[in-house]
């Protein structure tokens, strides 16, 4: 159940290091919630909140960024999107993050990633 005081994360696609780096560790923490997943093809954004028990899915990247309900998003694509992608999280007011540059910007978000550490950790 999503809270209040969870910090509320999408998912701009599908890659494999999401479910590393994010989202099973966020399934274990009271602090972060996966709220929503886009991907290019909506059949499989569908099929991977499924999967995760994410609430939300959405076919491309922009309708997820476009959700009022959405606090920072986690960016597993590919290098060559990851510049336009941030800036797009940036213009729509999120706060943004990618594990595989380790990358992040705000505190929301840095939070969010010290709080999943310590599940992943403990």
């Amino acid at each position: 159940m999503v809270t209040n005081s969870m910090i509320r994360i999408g998912l701009l696609g599908t890659a494999k290091v999401a479910e590393y780096g994010l989202v099973k560790a966020a399934a274990n923490t009271g602090e972060v919630a996966l709220v929503a997943v886009a991907a290019r093809d909506g059949g499989k954004a569908a099929h991977y909140a499924g999967k995760h028990g994410i609430a939300a899915s959405y076919c491309g990247y922009q309708r997820l960024l476009d959700q009022p309900d959405i606090d920072a998003v986690y960016l597993p694509l590919s290098n060559h999107v990851h510049e336009e992608w941030a800036i797009k999280a940036l213009q729509a007011q999120l706060d943004w993050g990618n594990g595989m540059t380790g990358a992040i910007h705000s505190s929301i978000w840095s939070r969010s990633l010290v709080k999943i550490s310590l599940h992943v950790q403990g």
